[in-house]
C-alpha cells in the first residue's frame, strides 16, 4: 500500500505508479507546474527525496493565463522566483497540446532533465489511461509521482502540516458553487468539503483548482489584494485575480 508522509522516507516515492524498492533515486528533474497545490506539494516531496529540480514547466492557454487553472502569468513568475527555479511557459491549444507538451519536454531534456515530477494522484483527466507514461516514454524521461494513488484525505492533511497556503481559483459549478471561489485551503475548508457527498477533498473529481500563495521553500509569499468571481461557459467558476502583491518572508525552511 502507498502511504504519504509529511517527510517521506526514501523508499516511498513512486515511479510510474510503483513504489521504489531500490532505495534512494536522485535525478535532475523538471516539475510539471500548474501553480496549484498538487504540483507544488509534489515538487516539495521530490526535493525532500533528494531530486535536483532544474526547472518548472507550465502549459499556457495564452500568454496571460495558464491552462486549466487560468492562473495569471505574473503569479506563475512570482512563484518561480520565490522558489528560485527557472520557469518555462509553453503555449498550447487543445488540438496541439500533446505535441506542444513533448516539444517543451525535449527542450528541458536537452538541458539535462532526466525525469518529470507531477502532482497526479489519479490518471490525467481528459486523456486516455496511461497518457503521461506513454508521452514520457516517447521523449525519454522518467515519471516521478510522489502523490500517486494516495489517500486524498491524508494528502490534504499532510499538505496543511507542511505549511502550504492556497486559494481556490476554479470550480465545477455542478459540484461547488461560486461561494467556494476565493476560499483558503485550511482546516475549515477541509471540514466543510468532506461533508459534501461525492466530493473529493483534493478536488480529484475536477471539483476545484487552486493557486499556491505561500509554502516551504518559497522565499516570498503572494497576497491577493483584489479579485472577482465569474461564471464561465460550460458550467465553471473562475476567480479573476485583478491585483496581487509579492512580500518577503523570513528564513526559508531548507
Amino acid at each position: 500500500m502507498f502511504h504519504i508522509h509529511p517527510k517521506p522516507t526514501t523508499n516511498k516515492i513512486t515511479v510510474d505508479g510503483e513504489i521504489t524498492k531500490r532505495g534512494k533515486i536522485e535525478m535532475k528533474v523538471i516539475a510539471s507546474w500548474s501553480g496549484g497545490k498538487d504540483s507544488c506539494y509534489a515538487y516539495y516531496l521530490a526535493k525532500q527525496e533528494g531530486h535536483e529540480v532544474i526547472g518548472l514547466l507550465t502549459m499556457m492557454m495564452n500568454e496571460a493565463k495558464s491552462n486549466f487553472h487560468m492562473i495569471p502569468a505574473g503569479i506563475l513568475d512570482a512563484q518561480a522566483e520565490a522558489l528560485g527555479i527557472p520557469l518555462m511557459k509553453q503555449k498550447a491549444t487543445p488540438e496541439t497540446y500533446e505535441n506542444d507538451f513533448k516539444a517543451a519536454l525535449l527542450k528541458l531534456k536537452a538541458k539535462g532533465a532526466e525525469g518529470l515530477v507531477t502532482g497526479d494522484i489519479y490518471e490525467v483527466a481528459g486523456h486516455e489511461e496511461g497518457w503521461l507514461g506513454r508521452v514520457l516514454n516517447e521523449v525519454g524521461l522518467m515519471p516521478i509521482k510522489p502523490l500517486w494513488m494516495g489517500d486524498t484525505k491524508l494528502i490534504y492533511q499532510y499538505y496543511l502540516k507542511a505549511g502550504f497556503k492556497a486559494t481556490v481559483v476554479r470550480t465545477n459549478l455542478s459540484k461547488l458553487g461560486v461561494e467556494w471561489l476565493g476560499r483558503t485551503l485550511d482546516q475549515k475548508f477541509y471540514d466543510d468539503i468532506i461533508k459534501l457527498p461525492g466530493i473529493d477533498p483534493c478536488g480529484e473529481g475536477g471539483e476545484y483548482h487552486t493557486v499556491i500563495t505561500d509554502g516551504p521553500l518559497m522565499s516570498k509569499k503572494i497576497e491577493i489584494l483584489e479579485m472577482a468571481k465569474h461564471k464561465l461557459d460550460g458550467g465553471f467558476g473562475y476567480l479573476e485575480i485583478k491585483k496581487f502583491e509579492v512580500k518577503p518572508k523570513g528564513k526559508v525552511k531548507p
